[in-house]
């Protein structure tokens, strides 16, 4: 038997579908979610500073370096709670 793919479309949606599944499936979906960005986040080192201010690059990769760490540390450690962690990231 195949299972039918999953068409979620907004965060609305995933929240809804999330409602009855257990917590681990959304730290699951978040971690890899932030892991699938992260490489991608680097190629703003080469851009030049007239197109992105260094500032901006060091900002936009520190913000996704921490939504790597707060969804893995959530993963890690489930009975911790990183809600507010999560909330200030």
């Amino acid at each position: 038997m195949v299972a039918s793919a999953l068409q979620i479309d907004s965060p609305k949606e995933l929240e809804a579908w999330l409602q009855d599944k257990p917590a681990d499936w959304a730290q699951l979906i978040a971690v890899r979610s932030a892991l699938r960005v992260f490489p991608l986040v680097f190629s703003v080192v080469g851009i030049s500073e007239d197109r992105l201010p260094a500032a901006q690059a060091q900002g936009l990769i520190l913000s996704v370096w921490r939504a790597v760490f707060i969804s893995w540390a959530a993963r890690k450690y489930p009975a911790r709670d990183m809600k507010i962690a999560a909330t200030t990231a």
